[in-house]
Protein backbone atom coordinates (compact mmCIF):
# COMPACT_ATOMS: atom_id res chain seq x y z
CA UNK A 1 0.00 0.00 0.00
CA UNK A 2 0.91 3.75 -0.77
CA UNK A 3 -0.27 4.07 2.83
CA UNK A 4 -1.25 1.43 4.47
CA UNK A 5 -3.60 0.39 7.74
CA UNK A 6 -2.94 -3.54 8.55
CA UNK A 7 -6.68 -4.19 9.53
CA UNK A 8 -6.54 -7.68 9.33
CA UNK A 9 -7.46 -10.94 11.53
CA UNK A 10 -5.75 -14.17 10.99
CA UNK A 11 -6.00 -17.72 12.25
CA UNK A 12 -2.81 -19.51 13.37
CA UNK A 13 -2.18 -21.74 16.43
CA UNK A 14 0.01 -19.63 18.41
CA UNK A 15 0.28 -16.57 20.42
CA UNK A 16 1.94 -13.77 18.69
CA UNK A 17 5.54 -13.16 18.95
CA UNK A 18 7.52 -10.06 18.60
CA UNK A 19 9.53 -9.71 15.24
CA UNK A 20 12.81 -10.85 15.69
CA UNK A 21 16.28 -9.29 14.04
CA UNK A 22 17.27 -13.24 14.23
CA UNK A 23 15.11 -14.53 11.30
CA UNK A 24 15.95 -14.99 7.85
CA UNK A 25 16.03 -11.53 5.97
CA UNK A 26 13.55 -12.28 3.28
CA UNK A 27 14.39 -11.19 -0.39
CA UNK A 28 12.42 -10.01 -2.98
CA UNK A 29 14.24 -11.19 -6.32
CA UNK A 30 13.24 -8.64 -9.60
CA UNK A 31 12.21 -10.08 -12.87
CA UNK A 32 15.82 -10.43 -13.85
CA UNK A 33 16.45 -13.61 -11.58
CA UNK A 34 16.14 -17.05 -13.73
CA UNK A 35 12.60 -17.28 -14.36
CA UNK A 36 9.96 -20.31 -15.75
CA UNK A 37 9.60 -19.72 -19.13
CA UNK A 38 6.03 -18.29 -20.18
CA UNK A 39 4.84 -19.88 -23.51
CA UNK A 40 1.80 -18.87 -25.21
CA UNK A 41 0.44 -21.77 -27.01
CA UNK A 42 -3.02 -22.62 -28.69
CA UNK A 43 -6.49 -23.56 -27.15
CA UNK A 44 -6.62 -27.08 -25.33
CA UNK A 45 -10.08 -26.56 -24.18
CA UNK A 46 -12.89 -29.99 -24.93
CA UNK A 47 -16.17 -28.11 -25.20
CA UNK A 48 -18.73 -30.38 -23.35
CA UNK A 49 -22.53 -31.02 -24.88
CA UNK A 50 -24.21 -29.52 -21.51
CA UNK A 51 -26.46 -32.10 -19.59
CA UNK A 52 -29.93 -31.23 -17.84
CA UNK A 53 -28.95 -29.36 -14.61
CA UNK A 54 -25.22 -28.73 -13.80
CA UNK A 55 -23.44 -28.66 -17.43
CA UNK A 56 -19.63 -28.81 -18.22
CA UNK A 57 -19.25 -26.14 -19.97
CA UNK A 58 -14.97 -26.47 -20.86
CA UNK A 59 -12.57 -29.33 -19.68
CA UNK A 60 -8.93 -27.38 -20.37
CA UNK A 61 -6.43 -30.15 -20.70
CA UNK A 62 -2.50 -29.44 -20.43
CA UNK A 63 -1.08 -30.16 -16.86
CA UNK A 64 0.34 -33.67 -16.48
CA UNK A 65 -0.40 -33.96 -13.01
CA UNK A 66 -2.90 -33.76 -10.76
CA UNK A 67 -4.31 -30.18 -10.51
CA UNK A 68 -3.50 -28.60 -6.65
CA UNK A 69 -4.24 -25.01 -7.15
CA UNK A 70 -7.10 -22.90 -9.41
CA UNK A 71 -7.65 -19.22 -8.99
CA UNK A 72 -10.37 -17.40 -10.99
CA UNK A 73 -10.94 -13.58 -12.07
CA UNK A 74 -13.52 -11.44 -10.41
CA UNK A 75 -14.68 -10.58 -13.69
CA UNK A 76 -14.19 -14.00 -15.31
CA UNK A 77 -12.14 -13.47 -17.77
CA UNK A 78 -8.96 -15.12 -16.27
CA UNK A 79 -8.54 -18.98 -14.92
CA UNK A 80 -5.23 -19.77 -13.33
CA UNK A 81 -4.44 -23.32 -12.88
CA UNK A 82 -1.47 -25.06 -11.22
CA UNK A 83 0.51 -28.50 -10.67
CA UNK A 84 2.86 -29.12 -7.95
CA UNK A 85 3.07 -32.37 -9.78
CA UNK A 86 4.22 -30.78 -13.12
CA UNK A 87 5.83 -27.68 -12.01
CA UNK A 88 3.78 -25.54 -14.44
CA UNK A 89 1.14 -22.65 -13.94
CA UNK A 90 -1.36 -22.11 -16.76
CA UNK A 91 -3.40 -18.97 -17.29
CA UNK A 92 -6.44 -19.77 -19.47
CA UNK A 93 -9.61 -17.47 -21.08
CA UNK A 94 -12.78 -17.58 -20.18
CA UNK A 95 -13.43 -19.71 -23.56
CA UNK A 96 -10.29 -22.45 -22.77
CA UNK A 97 -8.06 -20.36 -24.88
CA UNK A 98 -4.20 -21.13 -23.31
CA UNK A 99 -2.95 -17.47 -22.59
CA UNK A 100 0.25 -18.31 -20.61
CA UNK A 101 2.32 -21.58 -19.42
CA UNK A 102 4.78 -21.15 -16.70
CA UNK A 103 6.84 -23.83 -16.39
CA UNK A 104 10.07 -24.99 -14.98
CA UNK A 105 8.51 -24.69 -11.20
CA UNK A 106 10.14 -26.51 -8.82
CA UNK A 107 7.61 -29.69 -7.42
CA UNK A 108 5.37 -29.04 -4.43
CA UNK A 109 1.93 -28.06 -3.97
CA UNK A 110 0.47 -25.12 -5.96
CA UNK A 111 -0.84 -21.87 -4.24
CA UNK A 112 -2.72 -19.20 -6.05
CA UNK A 113 -3.71 -16.20 -5.97
CA UNK A 114 -5.46 -13.36 -8.52
CA UNK A 115 -5.59 -10.03 -7.22
CA UNK A 116 -9.37 -8.23 -7.50
CA UNK A 117 -8.34 -6.98 -10.86
CA UNK A 118 -6.62 -9.54 -12.53
CA UNK A 119 -3.57 -7.35 -12.99
CA UNK A 120 -1.33 -9.62 -10.64
CA UNK A 121 -0.99 -13.54 -10.84
CA UNK A 122 0.57 -14.96 -7.32
CA UNK A 123 2.29 -17.93 -7.26
CA UNK A 124 3.74 -19.97 -4.12
CA UNK A 125 5.78 -23.47 -5.13
CA UNK A 126 8.09 -25.15 -3.13
CA UNK A 127 9.81 -22.50 -1.20
CA UNK A 128 9.43 -19.52 -3.28
CA UNK A 129 6.72 -16.97 -4.61
CA UNK A 130 6.66 -15.78 -7.50
CA UNK A 131 4.41 -12.80 -9.07
CA UNK A 132 3.15 -12.75 -12.41
CA UNK A 133 1.95 -9.27 -14.50
CA UNK A 134 -1.50 -10.08 -16.56
CA UNK A 135 -2.47 -10.07 -19.61
CA UNK A 136 1.81 -9.78 -20.51
CA UNK A 137 2.62 -12.76 -17.97
CA UNK A 138 5.91 -10.69 -17.15
CA UNK A 139 7.48 -11.70 -14.09
CA UNK A 140 7.98 -8.92 -11.84
CA UNK A 141 8.95 -10.54 -8.30
CA UNK A 142 9.95 -13.54 -6.83
CA UNK A 143 9.98 -13.58 -3.21
CA UNK A 144 11.99 -15.95 -0.80
CA UNK A 145 13.29 -16.17 2.54
CA UNK A 146 15.61 -18.48 2.91
CA UNK A 147 14.35 -20.77 5.59
CA UNK A 148 14.26 -23.90 3.56
CA UNK A 149 10.37 -24.26 4.18
CA UNK A 150 7.85 -24.61 1.82
CA UNK A 151 5.01 -22.05 1.01
CA UNK A 152 1.94 -23.09 3.11
CA UNK A 153 -0.67 -20.14 1.29
CA UNK A 154 -0.99 -17.16 -0.46
CA UNK A 155 -3.74 -14.21 -0.45
CA UNK A 156 -3.99 -10.77 -2.24
CA UNK A 157 -5.64 -7.80 0.41
CA UNK A 158 -9.06 -6.71 -1.33
CA UNK A 159 -6.90 -3.69 -2.64
CA UNK A 160 -4.49 -5.52 -4.62
CA UNK A 161 -2.08 -4.08 -2.97
CA UNK A 162 -0.91 -6.43 -0.67
CA UNK A 163 0.08 -10.06 -0.48
CA UNK A 164 -0.28 -12.18 2.46
CA UNK A 165 2.11 -15.35 2.68
CA UNK A 166 2.65 -18.36 4.84
CA UNK A 167 6.00 -20.51 5.21
CA UNK A 168 6.45 -23.58 6.94
CA UNK A 169 8.29 -21.75 10.03
CA UNK A 170 5.20 -20.23 10.85
CA UNK A 171 5.82 -17.09 10.13
CA UNK A 172 3.10 -14.39 8.42
CA UNK A 173 4.42 -12.28 5.95
CA UNK A 174 2.69 -8.94 4.37
CA UNK A 175 4.33 -8.18 1.30
CA UNK A 176 3.60 -4.53 -0.72
CA UNK A 177 3.09 -5.41 -4.66
CA UNK A 178 4.09 -5.10 -7.39
CA UNK A 179 7.33 -3.51 -5.50
CA UNK A 180 7.54 -7.15 -3.51
CA UNK A 181 8.50 -4.91 -0.35
CA UNK A 182 8.25 -6.66 3.18
CA UNK A 183 5.77 -4.54 4.90
CA UNK A 184 4.89 -6.51 8.30
CA UNK A 185 5.72 -9.78 9.79
CA UNK A 186 5.30 -11.74 13.20
CA UNK A 187 6.03 -15.51 14.25
CA UNK A 188 2.59 -17.39 14.67
CA UNK A 189 3.53 -20.60 15.08
CA UNK A 190 3.66 -23.81 13.17
CA UNK A 191 1.31 -23.09 9.65
CA UNK A 192 0.05 -25.79 7.97
CA UNK A 193 -1.73 -26.48 4.96
CA UNK A 194 -3.59 -22.75 3.95
CA UNK A 195 -4.30 -19.30 3.93
CA UNK A 196 -7.63 -17.54 3.35
CA UNK A 197 -8.64 -13.41 3.50
CA UNK A 198 -12.44 -12.34 3.58
CA UNK A 199 -13.99 -10.12 0.75
CA UNK A 200 -13.14 -6.81 2.84
CA UNK A 201 -9.58 -7.56 4.04
CA UNK A 202 -10.57 -7.26 8.01
CA UNK A 203 -10.22 -11.42 8.23
CA UNK A 204 -7.70 -13.68 7.30
CA UNK A 205 -7.33 -17.87 8.46
CA UNK A 206 -4.38 -19.73 8.41
CA UNK A 207 -4.39 -23.37 8.69
CA UNK A 208 -2.14 -25.22 10.95
CA UNK A 209 0.22 -28.08 11.24
CA UNK A 210 -1.62 -29.66 14.64
CA UNK A 211 -5.42 -29.41 13.29
CA UNK A 212 -5.95 -26.30 15.14
CA UNK A 213 -6.58 -22.57 14.27
CA UNK A 214 -6.59 -19.55 15.70
CA UNK A 215 -8.28 -16.14 15.15
CA UNK A 216 -6.13 -13.47 14.72
CA UNK A 217 -5.92 -9.32 14.87
CA UNK A 218 -2.90 -8.18 11.93
CA UNK A 219 -2.90 -4.54 13.50
CA UNK A 220 -2.15 -5.56 16.45
CA UNK A 221 -1.24 -9.30 16.47
CA UNK A 222 -3.44 -10.06 18.85
CA UNK A 223 -5.34 -13.59 19.40
CA UNK A 224 -9.54 -12.88 19.17
CA UNK A 225 -10.80 -16.31 19.14
CA UNK A 226 -9.70 -20.08 18.96
CA UNK A 227 -11.53 -22.12 16.48
CA UNK A 228 -11.56 -26.27 18.31
CA UNK A 229 -14.26 -29.16 17.56
CA UNK A 230 -12.60 -30.75 14.72
CA UNK A 231 -10.20 -34.27 14.62
CA UNK A 232 -8.10 -34.41 11.93
CA UNK A 233 -6.07 -31.67 10.22
CA UNK A 234 -6.81 -28.82 8.12
CA UNK A 235 -6.43 -28.97 4.62
CA UNK A 236 -8.41 -26.18 3.46
CA UNK A 237 -10.29 -23.23 4.47
CA UNK A 238 -12.55 -20.16 2.99
CA UNK A 239 -14.26 -17.07 4.53
CA UNK A 240 -17.91 -16.15 3.74
CA UNK A 241 -18.36 -13.51 2.01
CA UNK A 242 -18.87 -11.41 4.62
CA UNK A 243 -16.13 -12.69 6.71
CA UNK A 244 -18.80 -13.95 9.43
CA UNK A 245 -18.31 -17.55 9.41
CA UNK A 246 -15.46 -19.70 8.31
CA UNK A 247 -15.25 -23.08 6.68
CA UNK A 248 -12.28 -25.86 7.01
CA UNK A 249 -12.39 -29.06 5.23
CA UNK A 250 -10.37 -31.77 7.06
CA UNK A 251 -8.29 -34.99 5.83
CA UNK A 252 -10.67 -36.89 7.91
CA UNK A 253 -13.63 -35.84 5.46
CA UNK A 254 -15.41 -33.63 7.18
CA UNK A 255 -16.09 -29.88 7.03
CA UNK A 256 -16.46 -27.99 10.39
CA UNK A 257 -18.58 -24.48 10.08
CA UNK A 258 -17.39 -21.88 12.84
CA UNK A 259 -18.66 -18.17 13.56
CA UNK A 260 -15.41 -16.32 13.31
CA UNK A 261 -16.76 -13.56 16.07
CA UNK A 262 -16.55 -16.17 18.77
CA UNK A 263 -15.28 -19.30 17.60
CA UNK A 264 -18.26 -20.87 18.76
CA UNK A 265 -18.80 -24.50 16.02
CA UNK A 266 -21.92 -23.98 14.17
CA UNK A 267 -22.07 -27.25 12.03
CA UNK A 268 -19.72 -30.24 11.00
CA UNK A 269 -20.81 -31.52 7.31
CA UNK A 270 -20.16 -34.91 6.51
CA UNK A 271 -20.29 -36.99 3.77
CA UNK A 272 -17.01 -36.76 1.84
CA UNK A 273 -14.92 -40.39 1.81
CA UNK A 274 -11.37 -38.71 1.96
CA UNK A 275 -9.74 -35.72 2.86
CA UNK A 276 -11.19 -33.02 1.64
CA UNK A 277 -8.92 -31.13 -0.38
CA UNK A 278 -10.72 -27.73 -1.84
CA UNK A 279 -13.79 -25.29 0.09
CA UNK A 280 -15.34 -22.12 -1.52
CA UNK A 281 -18.84 -19.88 -0.57
CA UNK A 282 -20.66 -18.69 -3.17
CA UNK A 283 -21.22 -15.14 -3.73
CA UNK A 284 -24.46 -14.86 -1.69
CA UNK A 285 -22.71 -17.00 1.14
CA UNK A 286 -25.75 -19.18 1.25
CA UNK A 287 -24.21 -22.00 -0.17
CA UNK A 288 -20.69 -23.74 0.40
CA UNK A 289 -18.96 -26.44 -1.82
CA UNK A 290 -16.35 -29.24 -1.42
CA UNK A 291 -14.10 -31.80 -3.23
CA UNK A 292 -11.66 -33.99 -1.98
CA UNK A 293 -10.07 -37.31 -2.51
CA UNK A 294 -13.68 -39.07 -3.45
CA UNK A 295 -14.19 -37.31 -6.68
CA UNK A 296 -17.64 -35.51 -4.93
CA UNK A 297 -18.09 -32.35 -5.77
CA UNK A 298 -20.59 -31.46 -3.24
CA UNK A 299 -23.12 -28.47 -1.97
CA UNK A 300 -23.66 -27.59 1.20
CA UNK A 301 -26.82 -25.40 2.69
CA UNK A 302 -25.15 -22.56 5.18
CA UNK A 303 -28.51 -22.37 7.23
CA UNK A 304 -28.74 -25.68 8.33
CA UNK A 305 -25.91 -27.95 7.29
CA UNK A 306 -28.13 -30.02 4.73
CA UNK A 307 -26.80 -31.44 1.31
CA UNK A 308 -28.03 -29.58 -1.65
CA UNK A 309 -26.48 -31.77 -4.00
CA UNK A 310 -23.17 -33.22 -5.36
CA UNK A 311 -21.78 -34.39 -8.76
CA UNK A 312 -19.53 -37.47 -9.41
CA UNK A 313 -16.31 -36.16 -10.99
CA UNK A 314 -14.67 -39.26 -11.67
CA UNK A 315 -11.37 -38.78 -10.01
CA UNK A 316 -9.85 -36.67 -7.54
CA UNK A 317 -11.47 -32.81 -6.68
CA UNK A 318 -7.94 -31.19 -5.92
CA UNK A 319 -8.91 -27.83 -6.64
CA UNK A 320 -11.82 -25.23 -6.87
CA UNK A 321 -12.81 -21.96 -7.53
CA UNK A 322 -15.86 -19.73 -8.20
CA UNK A 323 -16.79 -16.91 -10.73
CA UNK A 324 -17.92 -13.84 -8.36
CA UNK A 325 -21.29 -14.32 -9.52
CA UNK A 326 -21.43 -18.11 -8.16
CA UNK A 327 -22.48 -19.39 -11.43
CA UNK A 328 -19.70 -21.07 -12.76
CA UNK A 329 -17.30 -23.32 -11.07
CA UNK A 330 -13.58 -24.43 -11.91
CA UNK A 331 -12.42 -27.38 -10.78
CA UNK A 332 -9.48 -29.33 -10.68
CA UNK A 333 -10.37 -32.84 -11.79
CA UNK A 334 -6.91 -35.06 -11.81
CA UNK A 335 -4.92 -33.47 -14.01
CA UNK A 336 -7.66 -31.61 -16.17
CA UNK A 337 -9.55 -28.12 -15.00
CA UNK A 338 -13.49 -28.74 -15.54
CA UNK A 339 -15.13 -25.36 -15.81
CA UNK A 340 -19.26 -26.01 -14.46
CA UNK A 341 -22.27 -24.18 -14.64
CA UNK A 342 -23.98 -23.93 -11.26
CA UNK A 343 -27.40 -22.87 -13.04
Amino acid sequence: MRQRKWTLLLVITTTVAVICASCAAPVSQPAEAPAPAAEPTESAAAPAAPPPGNALLLTLVGHTAAVDGLAVSQDGQLIASASGGDGSVRVWGPDGTLLHTFAGLPPGNGWLALSPDGSLLAVGMAETVWLWRLPDGQQLQRLSVGIGQPVTGVAFAPDGLSLVTTWGDGWVRLWRVPEGELADSFDAGAVGRGTALSGDGKVAAVATTDGMALVWRLADKSRLSALQGHTGAMTSLAFSPGGELLAAGEDDGDVRLWQTSDGALLATLTGHTGAVNCIEFNAAGDKLFSGGQDGVLRTWRVADGTLDGSLALGDEIGALSLSREGHQAAVGVGDNVQVWSLE
